[in-house]
């Protein structure tokens, strides 16, 4: 029997299964107090989250592509101003550049943590192309902070960071989302801590940004109601949202271990060059788990036994976001290392709730594909 129970890519519903009734009873209390909008809920999340992230503030906001855009707008970016992005990435990294008045440059990834490539980063800097640069820490493996933050303090610029896949994750001893001027988070229900619908927030340490971001999601309103600073935005979270996230981030950091410990399982079961390489001295959270194929029709034909196998998988992402309809000006730039992969990886089942017998039984399939 065990061996057809079938492997979700992931479970939602058993991550809230065993706190339901607290999450339904704290939903109620909302519901009766008609609390929705603003108020304890939000305020209690926002510290909540502002403590574990390891920064000053926290400030909930609509959704993680919000969540950026607000952080480079706070942040102080003109229209016009360069930020380095990966291109291997979401294409909400680029969006957000856009919407917060920005030009995305975009640049390639190393080829082995598939994270933003540090030499090209330093490349776009050096001929003063940028004035701020946007690491995201894919999949949940944390950038080398470190790094980046050397190489924006030598040429003068700000960090944001994508944080949306990473909560939780850490590098050299300090929690991703609390290195930048500010960083992004998402809340998208299969985000590594999700909402019950969209949600985001911004994280920083700086009092202004974190005063800023707050203007510009309730309308541009400054400290007195009714009187507008600043054309904003309708970008608040909901308080049911944060009522919600209150309640499962306690349990975030057992999902993280969890996925950490399916995320050795497979390695232990699949060869090395062919997953993603950690970053030094950092514990990442594993968003997703991304095999390596050769190439295209290797994937296609793993694709296929997967299916035959009732084995789910999925692509992240199959286009670069300099080849994206969205981004005509990029589609003749040639970023070689984001386009083998867009060709080449494959998403595997991971969540919490996997048990080391379903690993093996994906890394089967895996590993007789050739």
């Amino acid at each position: 029997m065990a061996e057809t129970t079938p492997i979700k890519f992931v479970d939602l519903p058993a991550q809230y299964a065993d706190i339901e009734s607290e999450i339904v009873a704290a939903v109620a209390d909302l519901i009766h107090k008609g609390a929705f909008v603003g108020g304890a809920a939000l305020t209690d999340f926002e510290n909540q989250l502002a403590a574990y992230c390891g920064t000053k503030f926290a400030i909930g906001c609509s959704d993680g592509t919000a969540a950026l855009m607000l952080g480079l707008l706070a942040g102080g970016i003109k229209k016009g101003d360069g930020v380095v992005v990966p291109t291997n990435s979401f294409i909400a990294s680029a969006n957000a550049v856009v919407h917060a008045g920005g030009a995305p440059v975009l640049v390639d990834c190393d080829p082995q943590t598939y994270l933003i490539d540090l030499n090209q980063v330093e490349a776009a800097l050096k001929a003063g192309k940028a004035k701020f640069v946007l690491p995201v820490h894919l999949y949940g493996n944390p950038c080398p902070m470190k790094e980046v933050l050397a190489l924006a303090g030598k040429y003068g610029v700000k960090v944001l960071e994508d944080n949306a896949q990473a909560i939780g994750a850490t590098v050299d001893g300090k929690k991703t989302g609390s290195f930048g001027v500010a960083a992004g988070i998402s809340f998208y229900p299969a985000k590594n801590l999700g909402a019950f619908g969209q949600g985001g927030a911004v994280l920083t340490s700086d009092e202004n940004v974190a005063k800023t971001v707050r203007m510009y999601v309730e309308q541009g309103q400054g400290d007195q109601r009714y009187y507008h600073d600043v054309v904003g935005y309708n970008g608040r979270l909901h308080s049911l949202q944060a009522c919600i996230l209150g309640k499962m981030l306690p349990k975030l950091d057992g999902f993280n271990a969890a996925r950490l410990k399916m995320a050795d399982a497979y390695a232990q079961r699949l060869p090395a060059e062919r997953i993603q390489k950690r970053t030094p001295n950092s514990t990442p959270v594993y968003h997703l788990f991304e095999y390596r194929c050769d190439d295209k029709a290797h994937r296609d034909r793993l694709v296929a036994a997967c299916k035959e196998a009732n084995v789910p998988c999925a692509f992240h992402y199959p286009v670069p976001i300099h080849k994206q309809k969205a981004y005509p000006q990029c589609n003749r730039q040639s970023l070689p290392v984001a386009e083998r992969l867009a060709d080449s990886l494959l998403s595997l089942p991971m969540h919490p709730g996997m048990t080391g017998e379903q690993v093996e039984r994906v890394c089967q399939v895996v590993n007789s594909v050739r």
